[in-house]
């Protein structure tokens, strides 16, 4: 009994170790932050490496900071239990879990009060594009310090409804 606990004591270490890992600390040698980057924010998708010709380019990312820095919280009222119970198994899946947790700051920050904080702009430009809301806006620039310099990353990246089901669970 003793070995089982020990071996999953020693899983659960080594998996907290991976996914503190993948929360992408700045490289000390380049300043780049960990992989956020999708094709939709580059100002041109890379080519695949069996295709010879040029990709199309990709829009550009546009948010407008000043906006969704004064939006009206989301709250809690008339929660989508269907499209939260989606955002609860992508919170554990695009690894969200192993930064942040509800009710206690892990390495990011607490999700308990964001919903009471935020509007649902910032979150969805927050959950898409971290790596563009901790270089242009300033809730972002400060989440990022008391982080400890921390730059989120979404592994695989999230789509449009992946970031509405995520914003309904944090706001349950």
């Amino acid at each position: 009994m003793a070995t089982k606990t020990k071996l999953g004591l020693v899983v659960i270490a080594l998996a907290a170790c991976v996914a503190f890992l993948g929360c992408g600390k700045k490289d000390a040698a380049t300043g780049d932050a960990g992989s956020t980057s999708s094709a939709s924010e580059s100002s041109a998708a890379a080519p695949a490496a069996t295709d010879t010709a040029k990709a199309p380019a990709a829009a550009p990312v546009n948010i407008d900071y000043a906006a969704i820095d004064k939006e009206a919280p989301v709250g809690r009222a008339g929660i989508d239990a269907a499209l939260a119970a989606k955002g609860k198994v992508l919170f554990t899946s695009k690894t969200c879990v192993a930064c942040h947790a509800f009710g206690k700051k892990l390495i990011g920050p607490d999700m308990a009060p964001v919903a009471d904080q935020r509007g649902a702009g910032w979150m969805k430009a927050q959950i898409q594009h971290p790596d563009l809301m901790t270089a242009n806006d300033p809730i972002s620039k400060q989440l990022m310090k008391e982080s400890n310099n921390t730059q989120m990353v979404v592994p695989g990246g999230v789509t449009e409804d992946e970031a509405r089901a995520l914003i309904e669970y944090i706001r349950t």
